[in-house]
């Protein structure tokens, strides 16, 4: 029987997943340092929330669902501050791009990371939508409020 050379089997499978998960680890925080929400820059609301003719609303969510609803989470923030109908509400997930800040996910750490940002677009679309209606009105907005995806006076 020949005697084999070198290290064994679970070492080296112990070596290459140390090293390989390192250099995924330097790959991903480059990425995410890259980002505007990571440099203190503000991002723009925008670009999270768009509202169609027909009332449906496309909230924009700038992580990935890894299996801990993220998507969902954040997605019913922005309909919760808009006070838009759930059942009109669908959910995309963002190219990526430093227009929508930090899009790292892991660590379950992505709605701690975005809820208060897409909540904020959620309010400031609401407050928007709230004024331009009370301006076509002749209304002041303070007389103005929402309700299922309307604005009501």
């Amino acid at each position: 029987m020949k005697k084999r050379a070198g290290i064994p089997r679970r070492e080296f499978l112990r070596v290459t997943a140390l090293a390989g998960g390192g250099a995924l680890i330097t790959i991903t925080l480059g990425r995410c340092g890259s980002s505007a929400a990571g440099k203190g820059e503000s991002v723009d609301a925008n670009v999270f929330v768009r509202i169609a003719p027909d009332n449906s609303v496309t909230v924009t969510v700038p992580k990935s669902e890894m299996g801990q609803g993220v998507r969902t989470t954040l997605a019913l923030l922005v309909a919760e501050e808009l006070d838009a109908d759930w059942d009109r509400v669908s959910v995309e997930t963002a190219p990526f791009g430093a227009r929508y800040g930090s899009q790292g996910t892991g660590g379950s750490g992505s709605v701690l990371d975005t809820w208060e940002r897409l909540r904020q677009s959620g309010a400031n679309m609401r407050a928007l939508l709230i004024a331009e209606a009370a301006q076509r009105w002749g209304a002041s907005p303070n007389e103005c409020t929402t309700e299922a995806s309307s604005v009501v006076h």
